[in-house]
């Protein structure tokens, strides 16, 4: 009995060490093949086509509205100042007297100059009788002088007297120029206390830009009173690069917009190119003349000037957003596979706007992606998704810089 015991727990054992033998035995072979291959990963994209626009090549300046006429009005001759009837901003018309000075002075000079004259003009005549008595006087002893009742030389002495006399005729007649002219510059002079606003071509209204002095101030000769602009017309200047001299040209449009109307759009035309460089900047000083009719803008202003250097009609473009940097070359992630993965191709790009940028080749057929390329390499997996359903924002990854229009 006790054999039979021994006997069926001894086959027992030996069960199940083979039991665990074989389990031992599938395990290593498990190990042996290694770990189950993983998925591929995909990423998440979203995808958009190529359109057609036309776009313009533009460049951007900012720059300054001046005055594109403007000039300071100022006294002949000093003088104190009586009246003042202009001020800052107001309109004054071509000829219109601006201001008076005290003439008193200059009043008194002219009368003085009309004595002077007089003085001259009865010298002139004194003379003329003095030559008149002395020419018959001499007369008188020429014949004297032929019937020997008188000398050569009381002869000669009265031909003498005839002569001198002569003489100072004609400084007499030289000092009544004189005092004519001295009188005309005593007249202008007093003329000259009447300050009127007085300019050649452009409108025949203007405004008064600055006033510099005060009613009772004692002006200088030549001491500036109001400065007067022409605001119907104004100049943005602008200053321009070597590498967009090209670009430009007379009478080129412009379109330009100030802070103060921002949603206004004001148009001019390229007026003036400076002949040189600045040696520092490299940069050439450009006026664009623009019309003010309605009054709008200001000498001061600060402005935005675009011009526009190209247009390209009904091509190619993918957005902006959308291209990558890879190796050095730009380009976008087309859809390949049939969606299953992303392949890189590079572009030869053209003009850009805002948004969108010119393709020149390769013409883009496929899909690409516009959400999600700045985690993709060439070939890897994707998932195309619908738009706002899972694709990653495109903030920049290591590796791979969105570009932008220049």
């Amino acid at each position: 009995m006790k054999r039979i015991f021994f006997t069926i727990v001894t086959l027992a054992f030996l069960a199940g060490v083979v039991y665990v033998g074989l389990k031992v035995r599938d395990r290593m072979a498990e190990l042996a093949k290694g770990p189950p291959p993983k998925a591929a990963p995909q990423i998440p994209v979203e995808v958009a086509s190529a359109g057609r626009a036309t776009l313009r090549e533009t460049g951007s300046y900012n720059g300054n509205l001046e005055c594109d006429s403007m000039f300071v009005i100022a006294p002949q001759v000093g003088g104190r100042l009586l009246k003042m009837s202009l001020n800052v901003g107001d309109q004054v018309k071509r000829g219109q007297l601006i201001a008076e000075l005290d003439s008193r002075d200059f009043a008194q000079a002219i009368d003085k100059a009309k004595a002077d004259l007089a003085v001259s003009e009865a010298g002139v005549r004194e003379y003329l009788s003095s030559i008149d008595t002395a020419k018959r006087e001499y007369e008188r002893i020429a014949a004297l002088y032929e019937k020997k009742f008188a000398s050569e030389s009381e002869r000669d002495q009265a031909q003498v007297e005839v002569q001198v006399l002569e003489a100072r005729l004609g400084v007499a007649k030289a000092q009544v120029e004189l005092r004519k002219t001295a009188l005309s510059d005593a007249e202008l002079r007093l003329t000259y206390t009447k300050v009127y606003a007085l300019w050649e071509g452009g409108p025949d209204t203007r405004t008064v830009g600055e006033k510099f002095v005060e009613q009772e101030t004692l002006l200088s000769q030549n001491e500036p009173i109001v400065s007067v602009i022409d605001i119907a017309t104004l100049k943005a200047v602008i200053k321009v690069s070597e590498l967009e001299f090209s670009h430009i040209a007379l009478q080129q449009s412009a379109s330009m917009n100030v802070s103060a109307y921002p949603d206004k759009k004001f148009t001019g035309r390229i007026s003036r190119i400076a002949p040189q460089f600045d040696d520092l900047s490299r940069q050439v000083r450009v006026e664009v003349r623009v019309a003010n009719s309605d009054g709008l803008l200001r000498p001061g202003m600060y402005v935005t000037v675009e011009l526009q250097f190209s247009e390209r009609r009904d091509v190619q473009v993918v957005p902006i957003a959308a291209l990558v940097s890879r190796d050095g070359s730009r380009g976008i992630f087309v859809v390949a596979e049939e969606g299953k993965k992303a392949r890189f191709v590079p572009l030869q790009l053209g003009i850009s706007n805002n948004e969108v940028i010119e393709v020149i080749s390769p013409a883009v057929t496929e899909q690409f992606v516009v959400i999600g390329q700045h985690l993709l390499f060439d070939g890897i997996g994707i998932k195309v998704v619908k738009p706002g359903n899972g694709a990653p924002s495109n903030s920049p990854a290591p590796g791979a810089a969105v570009e932008g229009a220049k």
